[in-house]
């Protein structure tokens, strides 16, 4: 002969069972979501360095911070001043493509 437990009648209704399944659901991601760092989103930008005249290749580079109009870049063995600065596609969460034109100043 075999004993077996049974459980109390209101533990086997479907609507326990379903409420438990909530409450453990939502403990494991209540649990998840304390246990996780939330990301940083930091905007990426690509640049797209254009020089005014052709005596110089133009340049694509990766920067966290966006360039300033008047502010000076280092590009290869050359530094050149940024004079204007447009948008080429909208931004989205965390990428912006710029296009910033430049004129040489002096070789490094």
């Amino acid at each position: 002969m075999e004993i077996r437990y049974m459980n109390p009648p209101w533990k086997r209704s479907r609507l326990y069972q379903l409420w438990r399944f909530f409450a453990l659901n939502l403990k494991i991601i209540k649990g998840v979501y304390h246990s996780k760092r939330l990301p940083d989103f930091v905007i990426k930008y690509k640049i797209s360095y254009v020089m005014e005249d052709d005596a110089y290749p133009d340049v694509i580079a990766n920067t966290a911070q966006p360039p300033q109009v008047g502010s000076q870049v280092d590009l290869g063995r050359h530094r050149f001043e940024i004079t204007e600065i447009g948008q080429i596609l909208k931004p989205n969460k965390e990428f912006c493509f710029l296009q910033a034109k430049c004129r040489f100043v002096r070789s490094l």
